[in-house]
């Protein structure tokens, strides 16, 4: 008969001497008997395992402390509560070992947030090579693209400050461009959520001439998505804060683009709040011919 409460004492005996390494081994071994290892850690084993967890994962220790992340999570235990990911994650960033970032990331609960954070920390650091490491492995994980993962790509192009990498990954995701394939995602976002939100009223109570109107919006969106069909994208900016990139060098010969200048409309300043800002002393200041003078 198994003394439970004995095992789980030398546990957390093993454990305030600093011996993690060997209880989760241990832990590994005895559910191979048929023994549950989550029954034999206690709250104050646990916090145990996060002081030490945290002390490994932030020093050159990290390696070893995703080891063992990995067979606890195979043991059922919840990794993000055993140290901080964030924690992980940067010194990962510091010893420029992407792929161990990934293996961490894919421990944990909506991988592709954690994923975005890695190809962001390496962004910072300057180190495109791994930044291109870590997003080809998110597509070796993921099944499908991710809009998280594509637009996290596009702005480290912008940021990046080398034009010709900043171009090649801007412009490359397999066969089709990241930009439309972030605005794919998008497209198909809108449909799949409003067939979600709706999903009552589009079953088969529904009059069918509506039913025949949802599926030609359906097959409509389909053909834009396949580029059957020439759509127009217009992007209406009021305070001309956006940036489209050319599909050429030159932005002068990408003639699909066309720019268009207003001035905004007095609803539209008041949308901004721009009608109610004071300028007077400004416009004062400008008009004066004499320098301001500061107190």
């Amino acid at each position: 008969m198994v003394d439970y409460d004995l095992l789980s004492k030398g546990i957390a005996s093993n454990l305030r001497q600093g011996k993690i390494e060997s209880v989760v081994y241990t832990l590994k071994r005895i559910e191979k008997v048929g023994i549950a290892p989550l029954d034999l850690v206690d709250e104050t084993s646990v916090k145990l395992m996060r002081k030490q967890f945290l002390s490994m994962a932030t020093s050159l220790q990290v390696e070893k402390a995703i080891d063992l992340m990995e067979i606890l999570a195979g043991l059922g235990f919840k990794i993000k509560e055993l140290v901080d990911p964030f924690d992980v994650v940067k010194s990962c960033v510091d010893i420029s070992n992407p792929q161990l970032a990934i293996r961490y990331a894919y421990l944990l609960p909506h991988t592709e947030i954690l994923l975005c954070r890695i190809i962001h920390g390496f962004r910072k650091k300057g180190d495109m090579v791994s930044v291109m490491t870590a997003y080809e492995a998110c597509k070796q994980i993921l099944d499908t693209p991710n809009m998280y993962i594509c637009r996290t790509m596009i702005d480290v192009c912008g940021l990046c400050g080398d034009y010709v990498k900043s171009r090649y990954i801007y412009e490359h995701h397999d066969s089709r461009p990241l930009y439309l394939l972030s605005t794919d995602l998008s497209m198909v976002w809108v449909l799949t959520g409003l067939a979600r939100v709706h999903g009552f009223t589009f079953g088969d109570s529904l009059e069918q001439s509506k039913i025949n109107k949802w599926k030609e919006f359906g097959a409509r969106l389909t053909k834009l998505l396949n580029l059957e069909q020439p759509w127009t994208l217009i992007l209406d900016d009021e305070l001309a804060n956006s940036f489209i990139s050319p599909v050429t060098d030159d932005i002068k010969d990408d003639h699909q683009l066309i720019f268009e200048e207003y001035e905004r409309s007095w609803d539209q300043n008041k949308e901004l709040g721009l009608n109610d800002i004071d300028t007077s002393s400004a416009d004062a200041a400008y008009k004066s011919p004499e320098p301001t003078k500061l107190p």
